[in-house]
């Protein structure tokens, strides 16, 4: 599932909580943007660049031989091409495991993803098709717990009210902000087969 699904399921796990580490206090509108259609026998899916790992996770979950080509980056800074070559699920899912972020093309008998180059620039506006996916009919449930029969669409705002630090890390700047907990509200506004609801909730992350 992607990340703002399992914080409003209330399931927030290390990975949600990297998702706000870069979140000050503050209203951030248009994040976590998805659309999923339907065309005729299989899942035609465009997302914005915060939703990828959680994509390819989800991917390497399900298939046994994936051919991969693109980008690793790990913290500090540190990047890793990768030259276009088969590997398994499990290991595609390890990068996940070990990466800050992951920007991988991916091959798989029943579909693909093709994602952009490059990371965006801190505080740009995000891309609604910075992800491109073609999967199985049957993958919708790994991606967010919503039915619908032709077309999905979600953008979230995150309303950050306070950031939490613990008492241990209050003197050191740099840990604060990684363990800090982010306490606010989710803004999930969907569009099912074009009816929009918009739904609140609060979180601590």
């Amino acid at each position: 599932m992607i990340f703002t699904e399992r914080l409003f399921n209330g399931n927030v796990d290390e990975e949600v909580h990297k998702q706000f580490v870069r979140f000050g206090p503050g209203k951030y509108e248009n994040r976590s943007l998805l659309k999923i259609v339907k065309p005729k026998d299989v899942l035609k899916v465009t997302c914005s660049y915060d939703l990828i790992k959680d994509l390819t996770r989800a991917i390497g979950g399900s298939f046994e031989k994936i051919s991969v080509d693109g980008k690793l980056f790990y913290s500090g800074k540190k990047k890793e091409e990768l030259e276009k070559k088969e590997i398994s699920g499990t290991d595609l899912v390890k990068f996940c495991d070990e990466c800050e972020f992951v920007l991988l093309n991916l091959e798989f008998p029943s579909g693909s993803l093709k994602v952009g180059k490059t990371l965006p620039k801190p505080g740009s506006a995000l891309k609604k098709n910075f992800g491109k996916a073609v999967l199985p009919l049957d993958f919708s449930d790994k991606i967010i717990d919503v039915e619908f029969k032709k077309r999905l669409e979600l953008s979230c705002t995150f309303v950050i009210e306070d950031v939490v630090i613990p008492k241990e890390y209050a003197d050191d700047s740099e840990k604060a902000r990684l363990f800090a907990k982010r306490k606010g509200k989710l803004v999930r506004n969907l569009i099912i087969d074009g009816s929009g609801s918009v739904v609140e909730k609060e979180f601590e992350a």
